[in-house]
């Protein structure tokens, strides 16, 4: 009995394959460019020469740079809506032990 369920089986595995091997197959055809093309992107040769193109021409880049005047500017602007007062020692102009305001600066 376990013997013809074993041979049940195994014939259902049999024919199933034989059923997939008779599906047809999806074919992909290309033109002798379009496999060019596919080659060349593929090749790694040709992708490292790329790259080394890439980082000649971003050296070329900087070489240039640094041959090129360099600009730096800076500025500062104040606006006092009141001058800032400094405190000076009275000795300056003859009165000792006491401190004199004095406004510094532009308006």
């Amino acid at each position: 009995m376990t013997s013809r369920i074993f041979l049940c089986i195994l014939s259902c595995v049999f024919l199933s394959g034989m059923v997939a091997l008779g599906q047809a197959v999806d074919t992909v055809s290309f033109s002798l460019p379009e496999l060019l093309k596919m080659a060349v992107d593929q090749n790694k040769s040709v992708q490292q020469a790329s790259l080394e193109a890439k980082r000649v021409k971003y050296m070329i880049r900087e070489a240039r740079s640094a041959g090129l005047p360099h600009l730096s500017a800076g500025g500062q602007f104040e606006h006092y809506l009141e001058l800032p007062t400094t405190l000076l020692p009275g000795e300056i102009i003859g009165q000792p032990g006491t401190m004199i305001p004095v406004k510094f600066g532009t308006t």
